[in-house]
């Protein structure tokens, strides 16, 4: 999930809300972990940020987006009958 929020939002600092991340992982708990692998902290009313001390853009979370990042992950495995390089 922490790679597909920062493949996803391509930029250094951003904030975010937990509500969107938590509808994207499926999972307040898988969300709460992402935020934490990206550096993110809560800086209050729900909103999350990599850079707490400066103004970060702010980042607006699509609920496909860990489907969506598997779905293109997927696209870059071989299929059984092709050898793996």
């Amino acid at each position: 999930m922490a790679d597909a929020l920062t493949e996803y939002v391509q930029h250094p600092d951003f904030c975010f809300l937990m509500s969107e991340l938590t509808v994207a992982a499926g999972d307040q708990e898988m969300a709460r972990c992402a935020a934490e692998l990206i550096g993110a902290i809560h800086i209050g009313r729900g909103v999350w940020s990599t850079a707490p001390t400066e103004t970060a853009p702010r980042t607006s979370i699509p609920s496909t987006l860990l489907r969506d990042y598997l779905e293109e992950w997927a696209c870059h495995l071989p299929f059984a009958d092709e050898p793996a390089n």
